[in-house]
Formats: structure tokens, sequence, C-alpha cells
């Protein structure tokens, strides 16, 4: 073989030695963002409490004003999740991740996407920001093409759903006699920010997945179910109800 075939092979060789990485490459990290840097994909899970232990909806309890309740549906809208660093500099952003938390899903990992970075705080909505709000839901992606989620009469959805039984008769206990509550809290004026610090390492890739907590006594805070047992407007009760939301929240450490 002369010199100048030499070279061409060798050429040849190198040229498919390095598409062969470069496709490696590509495949490798064609589901990561950011790539070559690690990625994480990055969870939240939603438990439930009451008087310092597991919530269980099977419990009655007692309301501010002593009146015995039930707790049967609980769901709220978790919407455009963000994280920052330390610093308070941007991480990641998520403006499309709608979340509609519900208790009956309690535990339940529902990921947010993925991210490179230390995660100091987590930023989201309560709620719907008004351009959401007012998707039509036969358009929209889910979770808010639920019908059970929207008003037709508000052109809007609710944020917040509580819905149970309390002691409507007074005779301590909770019974197929006793009356229904249904508190169904939307309104653009209550869209409501949750920021909270989680202190999160995601920089290792592999998944991560952050707990956190609602404390139901916090959102029943002050609540006298039995004075207005229907709710779906915006009141002091409602506006009290979103205040508290972003309170009962907490990070499990």
């Amino acid at each position: 073989m002369d010199m100048k075939h030499g070279r061409m092979l060798l050429y040849g060789l190198g040229a498919t030695i390095m598409a062969g990485c470069a496709k490696d490459a590509e495949e490798v990290h064609a589901d990561l963002v950011g790539a070559p840097t690690p990625n994480t994909v990055v969870a939240i899970t939603m438990a439930y409490t009451r008087a310092g232990a597991a919530f269980d909806k099977n419990v009655p309890f007692t309301d501010a004003a002593g009146t015995l309740v039930q707790v049967q549906r609980l769901n709220f809208f978790l919407s455009q999740p963000s994280f920052t660093d330390a610093t308070g500099d941007s991480v990641a952003a998520f403006p499309s991740k709608y979340l509609l938390i519900d208790l009956e899903e309690g535990g339940v990992v529902r990921n947010l996407g993925e991210l490179d970075g230390h995660l100091h705080m987590l930023h989201a909505g309560l709620g719907l920001d008004t351009a959401m709000n007012h998707t039509d839901p036969t358009l929209a992606p889910p979770p808010m093409n639920g019908a059970n989620l929207w008003w037709g009469w508000a052109a809007g959805y609710r944020f917040l759903t509580l819905e149970g039984k309390y002691d409507s008769n007074n005779s301590g206990t909770i019974d197929g006699n006793d009356f229904t509550f249904d508190y169904h809290i939307g309104m653009d004026t209550l869209y409501r920010r949750l920021d909270l610090e989680v202190h999160t390492a995601a920089d290792m890739g592999g998944n991560v997945v952050i707990p956190l907590s609602l404390s139901v006594d916090t959102l029943f805070a002050g609540l006298d179910i039995a004075a207005q047992p229907v709710l779906e407007v915006v009141n002091d009760i409602s506006i009290g109800l979103m205040d508290r939301l972003p309170r009962a929240i907490t990070h499990v450490e």
C-alpha cells in the first residue's frame, strides 16, 4: 500500500469512528435537557396530616365551631412550577405543567421535569393563572379537561374543592341523616402563589422526589362549616381558604 492510499484509509477510518461517537452521544443524550451535563428527573409527592398524624378521611374531626365534619373530597391545582437556587437565580421552569393534587392520590409521584442544579426554593401557582383559567375545557390538556373541575356559569375552573358531611342534626356522629358541605373555590382573584424552601440537590442525574405535606388543620383553621355549608363565591371564607392553602403546604425534611 502506498503512502497516499494509507493516509486515505486512516482518514476514512477516523471519520467513521468520529461519526459513530457522535451518533452514540446523540442517542445517549437525546432525552436529556442541556446534555451532556447530568440531568435529574424531579418529582413531588403530597401527603396529608391532621393533629400531627397521617390524615384519614374516614375519621371525623371538629371544625372551629366544634361541629363534627368528615372530608370526602379535597383537591386543588398546583401550576407552572419553577425552582431557584440559593442566590435567587432560576434553575428551571415548567410553564406548561399543571397538576391536580388530590387527596385520593396521596403518595402518587408527579413528575415535574428534568433539570440540573441545587433547588433552594419551589415556586408554583395554587389555582390557575387568568389565561389558563378561561381555557375551553374541551380543548384543554389533562387534568384541566375534567368535567367536574369546570364551572360553566363562571367560565372558569375550581381552584380548590372541599366536600364532605357535617353533623347537621347534632347527634354527635356522621351518618346518612347528615347534610353535605360543598366548598368550590375559584375565580381569578383567588389565584395564589406557593414559595417554599425545599433545599434539594438535583445535579447528579437520576431521580429526585421532593416530599410535600398538607396540614388539614391549617386549611380548616377558623372554619364554621354549619354556618355556610355551600360556597361558590368570593367572600371572606373562600379568601381565607386560598390564603391558608400555601401556608398549609410544607416540605418534609
